[in-house]
């Protein structure tokens, strides 16, 4: 449910209207997306491990 969940949201942001424009002024890293999208939605099913292993450092570390 929360691979799901964040690759709705990573998807959502990537193709936004909002994010074409920002692209236009400001290039936006894809792992950098990923990690938020992976941290709001463990926050939302684990709202415990946002200071643990769901923490956006300890994903990000993961990630790179």
């Amino acid at each position: 449910m929360i691979i799901e969940e964040s690759s709705a949201i990573y998807f959502e942001k990537l193709g936004s209207s909002a994010n074409k424009l920002l692209k236009a002024f400001k290039k936006q890293d894809p792992a950098d997306v990923f990690v938020n999208s992976a941290h709001k939605a463990i926050e939302r099913h684990i709202p415990e491990a946002k200071d643990t292993f769901g923490s956006a450092a300890e994903i990000s570390k993961v990630v790179r």
